[in-house]
């Protein structure tokens, strides 16, 4: 009987030539490296990936001045990792070499760098006709604007959700999570398996490519389809709220998302409930409970 234990080791056997920096295309192949890739990442001679010190290495007791950086470590977890100049031929004689064996290649350069160091998809794609091509672009191709950079926080920005962040009467907000880099990483890392699905029937290779500005209207909020030709209203981000207290007391209040967390408007009285009626929510199972069939409890809302 299958186990979660069995789940990590899933994509067992695909190797996967990572050639990212930063997070968007870190953040992919760290979730496929979770399920069980294997993940060699190509990095600078010159110090590596510019993560390792984007946000100061560690430098605490015990610790040396070239330690990497909690920003480095968080998206590059399971992953081996070799240093290669890119711009030497012996270095991208290497480089293609690697990519011939590997099942997914995936680069977030900046626009037509991959390109000018020779191994665009062409090139790829002639070594390895069945390699998975992966790429993350700041606007993608085609727009007035592809040639751009973009972070999270440009993503964010241009996708939207800084303008449905915030308070009602407030400028917009840029809320914590970089929703822009990690989800479109996500988004790529599912491109990825389905193209690795179709692969196992047709043989064909495929190229995929994700914008992290484009991100944000690949996963709507209703709030910005609506009078799509004004900015949309952060009051919107007001719901309803009813939280039920151990003893049986329920209050409704407002919450408000803001870009420093929820504010709590409580109104009314707390309603009594009599000690010998139900509670009228369903109790959450454990994490990890199993059901009588042996397969996780799906946690109840």
């Amino acid at each position: 009987m299958a186990t979660d234990d069995a789940l990590p080791g899933c994509l067992a056997g695909v190797r996967i030539l990572d050639l990212t920096q930063f997070e968007a295309g870190p953040s992919c192949t760290e979730a496929l490296a979770w399920l069980g890739a294997e993940v060699v990442k190509v990095e600078n001679p010159q110090g590596g990936e510019a993560g390792r010190s984007l946000l100061g290495r560690s430098s605490g007791q015990g610790q040396s001045q070239n330690q990497d950086s909690w920003y480095f470590l968080l998206f590059n977890a399971n992953k081996k990792s070799t240093t290669v100049n890119l711009k030497s031929e012996r270095g991208l004689d290497l480089v293609k070499n690697m990519a011939k064996r590997a099942d997914v290649m995936v680069e977030n350069f900046a626009p037509g760098a991959i390109e000018r160091l020779g191994l665009g998809y062409d090139v790829v794609r002639a070594v390895n006709p069945s390699i998975v091509y992966a790429q993350v672009k700041g606007f993608g191709t085609g727009g007035p604007y592809e040639n751009n950079l973009a972070f999270d926080m440009i993503a964010q920005a241009t996708g939207g959700v800084m303008s449905i962040t915030g308070e009602p009467d407030g400028p917009p907000l840029k809320p914590g999570a970089t929703l822009g880099d990690t989800g479109t990483g996500m988004l790529l890392a599912i491109s990825i398996l389905a193209a690795l699905y179709r692969r196992r029937d047709t043989g064909q290779g495929a190229s995929a490519s994700r914008s992290p500005c484009r991100t944000p209207d690949d996963r709507p909020d209703p709030r910005t389809l609506i009078k799509r030709s004004q900015p949309a209203s952060r009051r919107a981000r007001t719901f309803e709220h009813v939280h039920v207290y151990p003893g049986g007391q329920a209050i409704v209040g407002n919450v408000t998302h803001t870009g420093r967390g929820h504010r709590i408007k409580m109104r009314g009285k707390p309603m009594q409930r009599r000690t010998n009626e139900p509670l009228p929510l369903r109790q959450a199972p454990r994490c990890g409970a199993r059901t009588r069939s042996g397969n996780p409890a799906s946690r109840q809302r």
